[in-house]
């Protein structure tokens, strides 16, 4: 009798072990793998700070992400992201730049199967300083005009990519209308900053004096004065 528990204990414990094995296989394999496209955002660091890419990067990379398929389910957008370093570059100039699988951080467990695209190309500029001209920009009736007309300071300076700094050849100031008396006028004008491309002023909301003398001009023979 004692014999014959011993053996049902045994086989019991072989039965549990079984048991147990089968539900461990059944939770990392039972529920599958599966694959998922996703668009991951794509980011840039480590660039010197006297350097910017001019070139227009795609937001985010399809990565195909494969792994069990309960996990799968619950992945998002928000668990996968791309880390390009590129603190190795020191220099202006056109560089090819591949996306490796160190590249993409995802949650453990899941795996990469493509990535797409899985090169990039980094046009980088230095970032230059420049002083720019400054015209005034004055709305006036035909018969007015404005003579000795001088802006102060009439300069000021910009920062950005080098290519771009020096596609621009001056500023302007917001429009301005003097009132319509004969004689000098004094006016304070905002500069409006260069639109996109990342270039700004390096005094943002920089103002300037504009002066002159208003002065009507002569109407010709049949109009009115």
């Amino acid at each position: 009798m004692r014999g014959a528990r011993r053996v049902l204990r045994r086989h019991s414990l072989r039965l549990w072990s079984l048991l147990i094995a089968f539900v461990l296989w059944f939770q990392v394999h039972g529920s599958g793998v599966g694959s998922l496209g996703i668009d991951a955002p794509l980011q840039v660091r480590g660039l010197h700070n006297q350097l910017m890419i001019v070139n227009d990067l795609p937001e985010t990379v399809r990565v195909t992400v494969t792994g069990l398929q309960a996990r799968i389910n619950h992945l998002s957008r928000d668990d996968v992201r791309i880390t390009i370093d590129a603190s190795d570059i020191n220099k202006p100039g056109v560089m090819e730049r591949a996306i490796s699988i160190q590249d993409v951080h995802l949650p453990a467990g899941m795996n990469i199967e493509k990535i797409q695209p899985d090169r990039l190309q980094l046009q980088v500029d230095r970032i230059v300083s420049r002083l720019l001209p400054v015209e005034a920009v004055i709305d006036l009736p035909e018969q007015w005009k404005v003579t000795g007309l001088k802006i102060d300071p009439p300069q000021v300076k910009v920062t950005g990519p080098e290519v771009w700094v020096d596609a621009i050849s001056s500023l302007k100031s917001e429009g301005l209308r003097p009132p319509l008396k004969s004689g000098p006028f004094a006016l304070k004008a905002r500069v409006v900053s260069p639109t996109g491309k990342a270039i700004r002023m390096v005094n943002d909301g920089q103002r300037v004096t504009v002066t002159g003398v208003l002065v009507r001009a002569e109407p010709r023979p049949g109009e009115a004065p």
